[in-house]
C-alpha cells in the first residue's frame, strides 16, 4: 500500500463534485468505481516503505502555518490512456503552487513519485476513472459544469488502496485567530 497526502476540499465544493462524478456515472458505464474518500487535490504520492509516524510528526508541524486556500475551477480535462481520467482542473494560483512546495519540501526520507515533484506537479481533482472512451463521461461532466469555487480545508495523509485517513491537519480560516491544528487517526473513509 502507499501513502499519499491530500488537500481536501471544503464540504460545499465536495457535494459539488460529487454531483459531477454522479453525472458521469449514469451516464458511463466503463468507469471504475471513486474510492471512499472525499474530493480532494493529491500534492504528493510516496513510495512504500514510508514510515508514517515520521510523516505524521513532519505534516504536523507544516500545517500549522497553513490556512485555508481559496480554490477555482478552471477547466475540464482529460489524461489519456488505459484507463483515462478526467478532472477538473484548479485555477493554479501562487498559494497553490506555495503550498504544494512547501509540503513536498518539508517531507524528508520518503520517495516521492516524480509526478508530484515540484516542477512536475499537475494539480487536478480526478472525477472519473474510465477503461473505455472518456468523451461521454466527459460530455456528461460539462453538462453539470458551472463556476465552482471553495477552499482546501485540510491536509491529510491517507493510505491507499483502500483508503484509510492516517491523519488530517484542518486548515483554520485567514479570517479567524490561528489555533493549533487537530491531528487525528482515523479510520477508513
Amino acid at each position: 500500500m502507499r501513502l499519499a497526502i491530500t488537500a481536501r476540499l471544503d464540504d460545499i465544493l465536495s457535494r459539488r463534485i460529487d454531483r459531477l462524478c454522479s453525472q458521469i456515472e449514469k451516464s458511463e458505464r466503463g468507469f471504475e468505481p471513486r474510492p471512499d474518500y472525499a474530493p480532494h487535490i493529491t500534492l504528493a504520492v510516496l513510495e512504500n516503505g514510508t514510515d508514517d509516524e515520521a510523516l505524521i510528526w513532519q505534516l504536523s508541524r507544516t500545517s500549522l502555518g497553513i490556512s485555508r486556500i481559496p480554490v477555482g475551477i478552471s477547466h475540464l480535462g482529460i489524461f489519456p490512456g488505459s484507463p483515462a481520467y478526467v478532472f477538473l482542473a484548479p485555477v493554479v494560483t501562487r498559494p497553490l503552487l506555495d503550498l504544494h512546495r512547501q509540503i513536498i519540501e518539508t517531507l524528508s526520507g520518503p520517495v516521492i513519485h516524480e509526478h508530484y515533484l515540484v516542477g512536475n506537479w499537475v494539480p487536478h481533482i480526478t472525477l472519473a476513472t474510465i477503461d473505455k472512451k472518456p468523451e461521454a463521461a466527459a460530455k456528461a461532466a460539462l453538462h453539470g459544469m458551472t463556476a465552482h469555487r471553495g477552499h482546501i480545508a485540510a491536509i491529510e495523509l491517507v493510505r491507499f488502496p483502500p483508503v484509510q485517513t492516517l491523519a488530517s491537519f484542518p486548515l483554520p480560516d485567514a479570517r479567524s485567530p490561528v489555533c493549533a491544528n487537530a491531528t487525528g487517526r482515523g479510520s477508513a473513509m
